[in-house]
């Protein structure tokens, strides 16, 4: 999480706790995480999330790193890894839990973005709301 020149994301930059999410009743198969599940972390073009204990599943406590492009209203990551700790693996989209909730293009579309909040919506429309730390 370190970078060579200075972080210019502003309200986004930081670390946010995952508070909730909700999807609309038409999206009746989307898997939704579980409170206080996920904390990411921003900074310069990489976010790292964290699946923290008592995750959905067996990948829970893994570290994951995106990289990312962001626009007023899209969060469009681009690459994704896996950490194991010592060594990063390259995975797909399509390859993630189903309950972070990335689309398998990895556009995140910004609902809400404010020094304290984060809104985004991802796959099957599941609506994310985050909390800075």
């Amino acid at each position: 999480m370190s970078c060579d020149k200075v972080d210019d994301n502003g309200d986004f930059g930081g670390f946010w706790r995952f508070e909730d999410a909700s999807a609309p009743e038409s999206a009746h198969d989307a898997v939704l995480p579980a409170p206080q599940s996920l904390t990411w972390g921003v900074r310069c073009e990489v976010i790292q999330v964290r699946r923290l204990f008592g995750a959905t599943d067996e990948k829970s406590g893994a570290i994951y790193y995106f990289t990312f492009v962001r626009t007023s209203d899209v969060l469009q990551l681009t690459e994704a890894y896996r950490s194991d700790g010592s060594h990063d693996f390259p995975v797909s989209f399509s390859e993630l839990p189903e309950d972070m909730a990335i689309p398998d293009d990895g556009r995140l579309l910004i609902r809400k973005l404010s020094r304290s909040t984060l809104i985004v919506e991802g796959k099957d429309s599941v609506v994310m709301r985050f909390r800075k730390l």
